[in-house]
């Protein structure tokens, strides 16, 4: 069951968000979808989470410190229209040894923020893959799933275990992370799905080409 929140002011528990993912690169999507999703949940707090090691992933990911600066670069709390202070990159996982799994993350948050409403910021993908995730019935009773629409993703859902969740309204591009590193290895331009700063820092660092 869905739901979509209007906007208006809320009174009650502080309200965390909290998105997580590989975010190699975190593009322009990434982006419009933490500032919907600000916006629409009327959070307090945002915790940007990049994944450490990911359990999920076949390939191996860009190095740890560089994600995090990617993250640190994409995320600005400005270029999400909020106070500094609201916006928070969070490297847990980054920090953590071993697989990294967000009910873990998230009952530490929960420690962190006691009484607080959380609210788990999804992209259509992640939430048709939810039933593999470790403990995910467990999830739903830590915090509310946030689910954003992608294109080309089918629209039915796939299990029962989202919970009451919320749709986001956000226009969201079918362009993805995989596709952009992609288009850097073979020399071609990215620059319309990346924030200047993302882009420069890749450039510096050399990501995603297959130069030596």
């Amino acid at each position: 069951m869905s739901t979509t929140l209007e906007a208006s002011s809320h009174s009650g528990p502080l309200r965390v968000g909290v998105f997580g993912g590989a975010f190699d690169p975190p593009h322009l999507t990434h982006q419009a979808l933490a500032r919907a999703a600000l916006a629409q949940l009327e959070l307090d707090l945002l915790h940007i989470v990049p994944t450490g090691d990911a359990w999920h992933k076949t390939r191996v990911l860009t190095p740890k410190p560089e994600r995090l600066r990617l993250a640190q670069l994409a995320f600005e709390a400005h270029k999400l229209g909020a106070p500094s202070a609201q916006v928070l990159i969070d490297d847990r996982e980054l920090m953590r040894e071993g697989a990294s799994y967000t009910i873990q993350t998230l009952s530490e948050l929960a420690q962190l923020y006691p009484g607080a409403q959380f609210y788990l910021i999804l992209g259509q993908d992640q939430a048709l893959d939810f039933i593999h995730w470790k403990n995910h019935a467990e999830i739903p009773k830590l915090c509310r799933l946030a689910v954003a629409k992608r294109p080309g993703v089918p629209q039915e859902w796939h299990n029962q275990s989202l919970g009451d969740f919320i749709e986001l309204r956000v226009p969201l591009s079918p362009i993805s992370a995989t596709t952009i590193r992609e288009r850097i290895a073979a020399n071609m331009q990215a620059t319309d799905l990346l924030d200047p700063d993302v882009i420069q820092f890749i450039q510096q660092q050399g990501l995603y080409s297959t130069k030596t």
